[in-house]
């Protein structure tokens, strides 16, 4: 296939895709119920304490109501709460968040698709270029993309064929918190269990230190043969062996990110 054909075939896909419930439309707008359903609102009000105003803020947990919002730009608009936040550090501009989920979109499409031609650097970037080049022609960029298809949208009749997709997003957002904390307390014990072995081959010093190197590295030899390594580096990982290692000595036996260097 010649580059030509290359950059309509890319064009076109893209430009299905951005059809009503093609894949890359339905991605926009999950994301954007996701927002919806299972995303915070800030509330900002003033309220008179000790004769002065102060600005407060209240979160609200599934805060929105569908009906306030005629069309999809009103919601981005209004989200994620009322303007002038000025005890909040940062507060998401969907907006922008759009912008950045799309161009990123549109990237894995075009790599994927130049990605099986072998091409050396040079030519992939150049060929990259000249599809960006045609999408921005043919107004296929993430800004014309929010602003013609995405905000003009009717709110309540789009969000609502979302709805069942952003649960599924919930559901897997909650499964990967409750696997996250799982895995925490499962290395918490590992790292338990290490630790008593560990205090044994420590003996009597509260730490070691800077001239403890050597002993330091044959106690850990001592459990990687016991343990095993992925034991041990989530034990090296924990508290329980911070706080029997001084700092000066964590950067000359683990300089990366805790590789044991043994």
């Amino acid at each position: 296939m010649d580059k030509n054909s290359l950059i309509d075939k890319i064009t076109y896909s893209i430009k299905s895709q951005l059809s009503e419930n093609g894949l890359l439309y339905n991605k926009i707008f999950v994301f954007i119920a996701d927002k919806f359903y299972n995303g915070i609102r800030y509330k900002t009000y003033f309220s008179k304490q000790n004769g002065a105003f102060r600005e407060l803020t209240e979160v609200i947990e599934n805060g929105y109501n569908i009906d306030d919002y005629e069309t999809v730009e009103d919601f981005i608009n209004d989200y994620p709460g009322y303007a002038g936040l000025s005890n909040i550090d940062e507060v998401e501009n969907l907006n922008e968040s759009l912008k950045f989920k799309i161009d990123n979109d549109i990237s894995s499409i075009v790599n994927l698709d130049i990605a099986g031609l072998n091409l050396d650097d040079y030519d992939f970037t150049c060929l990259r270029q000249a599809v960006y080049d045609r999408l921005k022609e043919e107004g296929l960029t993430s800004e014309n993309i929010i602003e013609k298809i995405v905000k003009p949208a009717p709110f309540r009749e789009t969000i609502l064929k979302y709805e069942r997709s952003a649960d599924r997003i919930e559901e897997k957002r909650e499964l990967s918190k409750r696997e996250a904390e799982e895995t925490e307390i499962q290395e918490d014990l590992i790292a338990q269990a290490i630790y008593e072995d560990f205090e044994e081959l420590k003996g009597k010093k509260e730490k070691y230190g800077k001239d403890d190197i050597e002993e330091l590295r044959n106690a850990l030899n001592v459990l990687l043969e016991k343990f095993g390594r992925d034991k041990v580096k989530i034990f090296i990982r924990s508290i329980y062996f911070r706080k029997s290692v001084d700092r000066s000595i964590l950067e000359v036996l683990f300089p990366e990110n805790f590789a044991i260097k043994i």
